[in-house]
């Protein structure tokens, strides 16, 4: 609430407090010169030439709206499954700053990833939702040897020939 002295004033801008909101329908009732116009979602501006005193109250600023987490991701190998571009992602759920999402899937490290919606003009972002991410795997298959298995790309094994038959010796491996 502000009491306003009749003569010349000098334009107020109201910002509103993190969380919080001024609505497209935000209005409050014009008095003897006084008007308060939205400006934005975050901020109003209370101008004009008054005739008078005049007491105006503002409305207060509207709380943005709970999110829920997203549901619905899935490990995609090497990528998160199932994120749009309303999600953002990072590598814990407590970081100041997230990765935008990409439609349909997002292409990540392998590690445990945190998803959310991201905060809007009338909404907060969501609690995060944790998805572990696993890599590409390539099958190796050691003929007359050891070593078979999946591996990840990079990973170092361990292969072994046989011991040649008799008569014959090793001489070099194909791939």
């Amino acid at each position: 609430s502000q009491t306003v002295l009749a003569g010349a004033m000098t334009d107020v801008v109201y910002t509103a407090n993190d969380g919080y909101y001024f609505p497209t329908d935000y209005s409050v009732t014009a008095a003897n010169g006084i008007s308060v116009t939205r400006n934005s979602y975050t901020q109003i501006t209370v101008s004009g030439t008054p005739s008078a005193t005049t007491d105006i109250t503002l409305t207060v600023a509207t709380e943005k709206a709970t999110q829920s987490a997203p549901t619905g991701l899935s490990d995609g190998v090497d990528k998160i499954a199932g994120t749009t571009t309303v999600m953002e992602y990072a590598s814990s759920a407590n970081v100041a700053s997230w990765n935008a999402c990409s439609d349909g899937n997002t292409t990540v490290a392998a590690g445990t990833w945190y998803v959310r919606l991201k905060e809007t003009d009338t909404k907060k972002a969501s609690t995060a939702t944790s998805i572990a991410v696993t890599p590409t795997r390539y099958q190796v298959t050691v003929n007359n040897g050891t070593g078979d298995g999946n591996y990840i790309k990079g990973a170092t094994i361990t292969i072994t020939a046989d011991v040649a038959p008799s008569g014959k010796e090793f001489d070099k491996w194909t791939v």
